[in-house]
């Protein structure tokens, strides 16, 4: 808890002291897509990955920085906007070092061995999995606080569970969200969203159990539910899901009304619904957790939110 506690006090020193640079050179101006209205600093995901240096130093875990590289090139891209390729190419490099880190994987690959075809298209899902979960985390990062609140009960579930090296990680998002919470100071940009959600999945396919991997996935079924639905229904409707546009759930309760903080604090109490039932109980429980998250968010498709426009 002491790593924890100076984490988010040298989190908060750090914030100060970048906001002005931010605030010069990485101003996020707003477009038709955005959902804030003045321009705001972005880019201070960085200290995410820095901080998180820490308990991975600490407790000798090669996880974060193997994550560290996303926070780089996504601190970059917040400042110069790089190529779409270029930033693919990063995150399937990075996904593939955190296969290979991966205790989970080798347990499977273990008991399947021999079976190559298995094996190989258990690679390539996996390989997918990981690429898509730290897109979604960033599809998701675009109301104040709600990432950051979702990745601060998410993170701590994993601290939990698999390991303490994350503390120094989680303190850092304590710091950030009172500079994020509506109206947002700053944004955590791709430099904190790619890499929380390389971090996050990189130690839940550490996870000890394939029941344990299952409820880790199943924290975060806010983020990559919403994500997710909203890709199906654009192919579904033949839209090219690569356009930018304000199709989400969340960017859609927003639209029909709800505040910021409102929105975020719907994700962040699903969130926090699912993990007490897999801390408490077990991951089955979860599963059942996740599935009212699910409906619930069916509700509010139908009732409250914006109408997802074909």
């Amino acid at each position: 808890m002491l790593l924890l506690f100076i984490s988010t006090i040298l989190g908060s020193f750090c914030f100060y002291l970048i906001y002005p640079t931010l605030k010069k050179t990485f101003l996020d101006y707003p477009v038709s897509r955005s959902s804030h209205t003045f321009p705001t600093p972005k880019g201070a995901g960085i200290i995410f990955a820095l901080i998180g240096l820490i308990g991975s130093i600490i407790f000798k875990s090669k996880l974060i920085l193997i994550c560290l590289p996303l926070a780089i090139v996504g601190f970059i891209d917040d400042r110069y906007n790089l190529k779409r390729r270029l930033r693919f190419l990063i995150q399937l490099i990075i996904s593939l070092l955190i296969l290979n880190e991966s205790s989970l994987f080798l347990m499977v690959f273990n008991y399947f061995q021999g079976n190559y075809i298995l094996i190989v298209l258990l690679f390539f899902l996996t390989i997918l999995g990981i690429i898509s979960f730290i897109n979604f985390t960033n599809f998701i990062d675009g109301l104040d606080g709600l990432i950051c609140g979702c990745m601060i009960i998410a993170f701590s579930v994993e601290s939990y569970m698999i390991s303490s090296s994350l503390l120094s990680l989680i303190g850092s998002l304590i710091a950030f969200l009172p500079w994020n919470w509506s109206p947002a100071k700053l944004f955590m940009g791709d430099s904190g969203s790619t890499f929380l959600g390389a971090t996050y999945i990189a130690y839940a396919l550490n996870a000890y159990t394939f029941g344990e991997f299952c409820g880790l996935i199943l924290v975060v079924t806010p983020i990559w539910a919403d994500a997710f639905c909203c890709i199906l229904r654009r192919l579904m409707n033949k839209q090219n899901i690569f356009v930018p546009h304000k199709l989400h759930l969340y960017q859609r309760l927003n639209l029909s009304g709800l505040s910021h903080s409102k929105v975020s604090l719907i994700y962040i109490s699903s969130t926090l619904f699912i993990s007490i039932t897999l801390i408490l109980l077990n991951s089955l429980y979860a599963f059942f957790s996740a599935l009212i998250v699910i409906l619930f968010g069916i509700y509010l498709d139908k009732k409250v939110a914006a109408k997802f426009q074909i």
